[in-house]
């Protein structure tokens, strides 16, 4: 029973990191922040090194909660598009 329990605790915990990594390379949820942003600023313009650089975007999400950058991270990527 203990084993199972522990399965499923770990399963749960790969399947809500393992996306993170993925596509942000991180777990931690401002830096993945930080990147969307980057990503989104840089398709916006059409063309990469905007002026707005990954560490200057972690500079603005350093003062947010886990939480809210998890939040936040989470309405942009589900925003429709257009």
């Amino acid at each position: 029973m203990i084993r199972t329990l522990a399965f499923l605790l770990v399963l749960v915990q790969v399947l809500v990191f393992a996306p993170l990594v993925y596509v942000y390379g991180q777990v931690d949820p401002c830096r993945a922040l930080a990147v969307d942003k980057m990503q989104r600023a840089t398709t916006a313009q059409g063309e990469r090194g905007s002026e707005k650089t990954e560490a200057a975007l972690r500079k603005e999400t350093v003062t947010m909660t886990h939480g809210d950058c998890a939040l936040e991270l989470l309405k942009a990527n589900t925003q429709p598009k257009g």
